[in-house]
Order: structure tokens, then sequence, then C-alpha cells
């Protein structure tokens, strides 16, 4: 392996070389001399390029503070005039513009100062000069910016002038002088708007024209709509070359259809108040010239009997209304309807609750008459319009007396919601009453038990008229035994479930009775409804349509079918449904 050898003891000796000698301090030294030469030159060229890099330096330095200077108002302008919560090109708007040119000019020059006079003299000339011409771009800038939303103010304001003149010549029209006055404003108003929009010349006063124009227009329709229609066809006669072309034919036909009806109305009005009956009143409109005056007229006086007659029948159902609660309240007792109520009803209804008091004092229920029933049932569901109109005119509580209290609230409710259009509630209410009606109406005839209405009014006809208002109510009491069941929960009887009970109920029973005539009676052979403990006495005697659900039944279950089985189900049924058990 190599060794490093250490240094040891010196090795260089410390004997003066021979043949040299030091040098004495005061001989002359050329060397250093030159030395001292270099050096002052070096130091005179020293001088000169320091002053030069100085002057750079300076230079870069007032430069830098220029730059800084003119980025302050370059902030300035940037923030006062696009900032966008506070700055004026997106904050000042409108009237609101008047007058910032000098105000931003002035926070500009004040801002401006501050900066000069914090800088060197030397400096001062350019930074004026920078300064001015940013002043000169900011001016024109909001200088424009405000001329363009004072033009934009004005030409607002001049819009809602013209506006609000129109308006006020409208609802002034009835005062000549001061609707007048609003016409030539809007006039003033509408060429002012014109001017500022541009507009010159021809285009100025058509500008011009079309808003009076409108304003005329409107002035006339307030006038129709007022009724007013004399007052209008006069001032269009006045006003007719101050309209422009399309709203002129427009408002002719405004004004001959404003005529037609204020010429009715004055018409019927001078008719209906020389009273009489409304087949006179008729014959004094036929005798009208104008056919489209005569039609108007006519319609008007129906109307108005038809609103009179409304309104008396309105008031009379009033008042029998009170009566009738406060007999119901007073259990019966007439001397709780005031007698200026009881006089203000008719013989009919006065004698309708008698019978009421009467019952109600005895304690007797009211039971529906099943031949009222069926008579307001057959109105409000007749196809003929006219049927439905007695209707709705029809008082139901004058057959207070011949309607149980569930009944009439029934029917009472059928009007209401008829009289108020809601076709889609009556006809919930009436859901099951036409079908039912036309189930019975059926099985009448099937029984023979029918006639017209004008033959069972006759006296000959009093025991059939009972046996069919009998039927009736048999039907309905049965149904309605079905729908009070608790198990229903109020869901009325399906249309088989009807079918069922009419067929039941109009089962022969093999029995006779006797129909009660004018001058003699008959017996006529008898059916389920009116014989007491009703029953079938042959299986051939049932209802086709009972006998088969019997039969499918009586398989469903396992029995045997036979004519017993099936004539004793049947006589059940026929029990239940006669509430004989």
């Amino acid at each position: 392996m190599p060794k490093v050898e250490s240094y040891g003891p010196r090795k260089v000796g410390t004997t003066p070389l021979p043949g040299v000698r030091r040098q004495r301090y005061d001989e002359p030294d050329y060397a250093g001399e030159a030395h001292t030469q270099f050096a002052g030159a070096v130091a005179r060229l020293g001088t000169g390029l320091a002053g030069e890099i100085w002057q750079q330096e300076r230079a870069r330095v007032d430069t830098t503070r220029l730059i800084g200077a003119e980025r302050e108002l370059a902030e300035f302008e940037l923030t006062r005039l696009r900032d966008p919560r506070t700055g004026v090109f997106t904050q000042v708007k409108g009237k609101d513009a008047l007058g910032v040119a000098e105000t931003v000019g002035r926070e500009f020059d004040e801002l401006a100062g501050t900066i000069q006079r914090g800088l060197p003299e030397h400096l001062q000339g350019s930074f004026e000069r920078l300064r001015d011409r940013r002043r000169e771009g900011l001016r024109q800038e909001v200088t424009t910016f405000e001329g363009k939303e004072m033009a934009r103010y004005d030409l607002t304001e001049t819009e809602a002038m013209v506006r609000v003149a129109q308006q006020g010549a409208i609802h002034k029209a009835d005062t000549p002088a001061l609707r007048d006055h609003e016409l030539a404003g809007a006039a003033i108003a509408a060429d002012r708007l014109a001017e500022l929009q541009g507009l010159g010349g021809e285009a100025r006063q058509a500008f011009v024209h079309e808003k009076v124009s409108q304003t005329h227009v409107a002035i006339i329709k307030r006038y129709l709509a007022n009724e007013q229609d004399q007052t209008a066809a006069t001032y269009f006669a006045q006003r007719k070359d101050e309209i422009v072309g399309d709203a002129l034919a427009e408002l002719e036909d405004a004004l001959e259809e404003g005529s037609l009806r204020g010429g009715s109305q004055r018409a019927a009005d001078a008719i209906l108040a020389a009273g009489g009956t409304l087949a006179a009143q008729r014959e004094q409109a036929r005798a009208i010239t104008d056919p489209q005056l005569r039609d108007a007229v006519m319609t008007r006086i129906e109307h108005e009997t038809a609103f009179v007659d409304r309104q008396q029948r309105e008031h009379y159902e009033a008042a029998h209304t009170q009566a009738t609660n406060l007999l119901e309240q007073g259990g019966g007792d007439l001397r709780r309807i005031p007698p200026a109520l009881w006089t203000s009803l008719s013989r009919e209804d006065r004698a309708g609750l008698r019978s009421l008091a009467k019952d109600l004092l005895e304690g007797t229920p009211v039971k529906t008459d099943p031949n009222t029933y069926y008579f307001l049932s057959m109105l409000s569901t007749s196809s003929d319009p006219e049927l439905r109109k007695q209707f709705l005119q029809t008082n139901i509580l004058s057959f207070a007396d011949r309607l149980s209290p569930e009944d009439r609230k029934h029917w009472i409710d059928v009007q209401s919601k008829t009289r108020q259009g809601d076709e889609a509630g009556a006809q919930k209410l009436l859901s099951n009453t036409a079908a039912q009606n036309a189930m019975v109406d059926e099985a009448l005839v099937s029984m023979g038990l029918t006639r017209t209405d004008a033959e069972l009014r006759k006296e000959d006809n009093r025991g059939l008229a009972t046996r069919i208002g009998d039927f009736r109510r048999a039907v309905r009491e049965a149904v309605a035994r079905v729908e009070q069941r608790p198990d229903r929960q109020g869901k009325p009887a399906t249309d088989e479930e009807v079918q069922s009970i009419v067929d039941r109920l109009r089962t022969p029973t093999g029995s006779r009775v006797t129909e009660r005539g004018r001058f003699w009676n008959t017996t006529v052979p008898a059916y389920a409804f009116e014989t007491a403990q009703a029953q079938a006495a042959r299986v051939t005697d049932i209802p086709p349509g009972e006998r088969r659900q019997i039969e499918a039944a009586l398989r469903a279950a396992g029995h045997p079918l036979s004519d017993k089985a099936i004539l004793e189900l049947f006589n059940l049924q026929l029990s239940i449904t006669r509430k004989d058990r």
C-alpha cells in the first residue's frame, strides 16, 4: 500500500542568496510612481463614467415615477366609470346623469393635483402633459355618456307626457273644456316626441296624427261603455277627420252597435215604465219598424221580466223558508209565523203548512208522497229544457208536507246546484234517479198500471193513481233500506240492485185487490208491493232475472235445484225487500 509522508521539519533554508541586496527606503521607486500615475488616470476616467451611470439611473427612476402617477389616474378612470357596483356607467341612469361630467372632472383634477404635488419639480411638465391627455379623454367619454342618458331621459319623459295627456283627455271626456285642453297637450307632447325620435316632415305629422287619433278612439269607446251612445255619435261626427282610416271602420261598427243598444234600452225602459202584461209589452215592441231595434227591445223586455220574476221568486222562497223554519222550530205552532209573513204566502202554500203543522203537532213524521217525488225527479231529469226550467222555478218548500225532511233537503240541494250552474254536482245527486224512474215506469207498463197525467187526475182513476203511488213508494223505501245498511257505508244502490227490488215488488201473488173508482169499484190482480205478507205462489211467477240469480246461488252452495228450493229462497228475499221480516 502506498505511504503518504508527513511534512516534518522545515526543509527550506533561510540563508540569503549570494549577490542580492536589499533596497533602501530612500532610494527612488520607479515602479511605484508608475502605479500612482496609472491610478490617477483611472480615477479621472472613473469620474466621467460614474456621472453617466448616475444620469441613466435618474432617468429610469423618473420614468417609473411618471408611470406610477399615470397608473393612479388610469385606476381612477377605470373604477370611477366602470366599477360594477359604483361606476358611473353602470349605476347612473337617466336624469341622474346630469352634471356627472363636471363631477367626475373635478374629482379627476383633485386626484391629479395630489399626485403632482408628490412629484419633483423637474417632472412637473411631463406629468402635466400626460394629465391633460387623460383629462381630455375622460371628459369626452363622460360627456358623451351624460348626453346619451339625458337624451334617453328626455325621450322617456316625453313618452310619459303623451300617455298622461291622452289618459287625462279620456278621463275628462265628460267635461269638454278640460278634455280639449288635455288633447292639445297630447298633440304638443307627441310633436316633441317625434322630434326626439328624429322624425321630420310628413313622418312627424303622421306620428302626431296617430297619437291624436288614438285619443279620440279611446274617448268614443268610453262614451259607448258608459251607454252614452248619442254623445259618442256627436263626438265622432265632430272629430271624424282626425281619426285614421283603420280605426275609423272599427269605430263605425262600434257606434252602430252602441246606437242599437242605447236605442233599445230607451225604448224598453219606456215600455216597461208604462206597465201592463208581458203580452201587452211585447205587442208594443212589435210596433217598432226597425227589425234590429225591435228584436233588441223584445229581448230586453223579456230579460227584464225574467229578472223581476226571479227576484220575486227568490223573495217568496225566502219567505216560505222562514215560515217553514218557524213552524218546525215551534213544533207545529202556526202562531209562531207572523201575520204579515203568513199572508204573503199563497193559499196553496198555507194549506201545505197547515198540513205540516198537523203532522208536527201529532208527532207524525212526514213521509214522502211518491207521486210528488216522481214529479220532481221527472222535471229535473227530463230531456225537455222547458221541464227542467220548470223544475228550477218550482218552490220545493211548497211540498214540505209531502216530502220527508231528507227528501226535501235532497231536492233543494239539486235545485240549488242546478241554479248555480254546477251541472256535475246536480248530476251526482241525480245519478240514480233517472235510472230508477225508467225501471219503475217499465214495471208499471208491464203491470198495466199506467195512464197519462191528465187521466190520472180524473176522479174515475183515483184508485189507479193510488196504486201507482204505492208502487213508487214501495220501491223508494226498499232502495232506501238497502242504502242505509251499515255495511254500505253510504254507497248508493246499484242499477242491478234497484232492478231486483222492482222485479220482486211487481211479482203477482194470485190474490186480488179492490181498485176504487168514481162510480164503482173493481177487483184486479194484486202484486207483491200491495199484498200484506206477499208470497209468490208459483215458481213461474218469479221474474226470470231473479230466478237465474237464485239458481246460480244454489249451484255455488252445492244444493240441488228444485222448484221448491227456488220458490222458498225467492219468497225469503221478497219478505226482506217488503220488510215483512
